[in-house]
């Protein structure tokens, strides 16, 4: 049961960027405004597109998170290893089930973005977004490693 708990904390881990700590709501503004930044210039909006999109896109994003609030709360109740064998199928059905509600999110928001930007963009949209996924989670890893070389007594690690 434990190799199919951490299976699915794996895919969740995927679908999503997940630290050991929560970042400040600083930072979190931060990140959101690189993402921005990022998405607008790799989808190259025009001014109009952008007024029509962004509205959608916020909202796509706030289901998004919840779903992701909801998946870590699952995986925190799955680290519990006093759940009994019950709790812990429901559980991972949980997650199954949040799973298949992002993708239903999912397609109903691209036939929402698709009445305001052709699918080239589109396509350009869920591309950025994995790669700025991939950045974030290339700076997390130099930052990760960064702080256990600067740790005492990890010298040389």
């Amino acid at each position: 049961m434990k190799i199919i708990a951490q299976t699915v904390f794996l895919l969740i881990l995927c679908t999503g960027l997940l630290s050991a700590q929560e970042p400040s709501k600083e930072e979190m503004e931060k990140i959101q405004s690189l993402r921005i930044a990022f998405l607008s210039q790799q989808m190259e909006l025009s001014p109009e597109q952008a007024q029509l999109f962004w509205p959608i896109f916020n909202e796509y994003d706030e289901e998004l998170r919840r779903i992701g609030r909801a998946h870590r709360g699952i995986m925190r109740a799955l680290e519990d290893e006093e759940l009994n064998e019950k709790e812990t199928t429901e559980q991972i059905m949980k997650s199954f089930e949040l799973e298949e509600a992002e993708l239903k999110i999912k397609q109903s928001y691209f036939e929402r973005f698709n009445e305001v930007l052709p699918a080239q963009q589109l396509a350009k949209l869920f591309a950025a977004e994995h790669a700025f996924r991939r950045k974030m989670l290339k700076e997390l890893h130099k930052r990760k490693m960064r702080r256990s070389k600067e740790a005492p007594g990890r010298e040389g690690k």
